[in-house]
């Protein structure tokens, strides 16, 4: 393997970009498939140069799985591996990671085989993940296994839609609940990509879509909505792709000392008002548009996911409570009094049982 080769063509890919962004910001969205698809041929060259065991498969996750890497992005990995083998093939991992560090990658990765995948499913990030991957190299089969996983796990629409609304919520909470800090984080601030990413993902659960287009074609979203969401992420990125060119490294925070520079670069020019300051009320709009128009959304899902789940022929979920479906369902089936409390355990979003339903349970036969 001849690591001085791929080091070049990782800083002509970077160098390229660079220069692409710098002379039509516009083209951010092709930029940034384009270097993941330019990550894949070169994980691809690698992979192959190692001889890696074909049992295994080399998974992207993250912002590299929904194919949207900016130019310092981390490269985000899973590698899968058959159960218990993790021994056997530690050496030859090691000496590939190492390998794509040393090339200039930054990467960040997990090695786990089916079995750690079941036993981390609980956890949302890794549950999040697991969802947007996409696979890259190697067996096929053990992608599909995971995957399928995923689909059997006790996530349902329900919980993983509260799971992440509540992830937002606490994520707010970090940055005072704006979208007017001083120093935005383009990512994590209220009315950043993470507001978009959200929707996305609860989307993708429920509706089983990769794209905001298809929410259109669903009903769920109204052209003027998906035009804004399109508009306010082309916005976002475009900040992102010149803050990391200003900043020279992976950075999301928009610090007093890349403001200019970053106005600069999206071709804001002093006139009636400085350059800066055009730039940071574009900033402000859109992340208000985006917070708007993300609150209306998950509210709509919320509507959809929450309000009414049909459960079994005996019970549905009605605003946040387990109800009977009709007054014989415990007469006719004395086990529905043990169904009601287990669905009550799996379902933990729910608030309890319905009172009418606890009537029916406390009436004497």
């Amino acid at each position: 393997m001849q690591l001085k080769t791929f080091r070049n063509r990782y800083k002509v890919l970077q160098a390229s970009l660079a220069e692409d962004f710098l002379k039509n910001p516009d083209l951010v969205a092709d930029l940034v498939q384009k270097r993941s698809d330019e990550i894949d041929a070169l994980l691809n060259d690698i992979w192959q140069g190692f001889e890696i065991n074909e049992a295994l498969c080399l998974v992207a996750v993250g912002g590299y799985g929904r194919r949207e890497l900016h130019l310092h992005s981390d490269i985000d990995l899973l590698i899968l591996i058959p159960d218990s083998t993790h021994d056997r093939h530690q050496q030859s991992l090691s000496k590939f990671l190492t390998f794509l560090w040393d090339v200039g990658l930054e990467v960040g990765h997990a090695t786990r085989d089916i079995a750690d995948c079941m036993a981390n499913i609980g956890d949302l990030s890794v549950a999040t993940n697991l969802l947007e991957s996409r696979r890259l190299l190697g067996q096929a089969s053990l992608f599909l296994e995971m995957k399928l996983m995923l689909k059997m796990s006790d996530w349902s629409s329900q919980s993983f839609f509260v799971g992440k609304r509540k992830e937002q919520h606490n994520r707010h909470l970090n940055y005072s609940n704006t979208a007017y800090n001083l120093e935005p984080n383009l990512k994590e601030s209220p009315g950043g990509l993470r507001d978009i990413q959200t929707v996305a993902w609860v989307a993708k659960w429920y509706f089983d879509v990769n794209l905001f287009s298809d929410l259109v074609d669903k009903g769920f979203l109204t052209q003027n909505e998906y035009d804004l969401l399109v508009q306010s992420q082309s916005f976002l990125w475009k900040v992102r792709f010149a803050l990391h060119i200003v900043a020279k490294r992976r950075e999301d925070r928009v610090a007093f000392q890349y403001q200019r520079e970053i106005a600069s670069v999206l071709g804001y020019q002093n006139g009636e008002r400085i350059a800066v300051e055009q730039f940071m009320r574009d900033y402000y709009q859109s992340a208000t548009k985006v917070a708007r128009l993300n609150d209306i959304l998950l509210q709509l899902f919320e509507q959809s996911v929450l309000h009414v789940q049909n459960l079994n022929t005996r019970f549905i979920i009605s605003h946040g409570y387990i109800c009977m479906t009709n007054d014989t369902v415990f007469t006719k089936q004395p086990s529905a009094f043990i169904e009601i409390f287990l669905l009550v355990a799996k379902h933990n979003y729910v608030r309890g049982i319905s009172a009418e339903t606890l009537r029916q349970m406390q009436k004497k036969p």
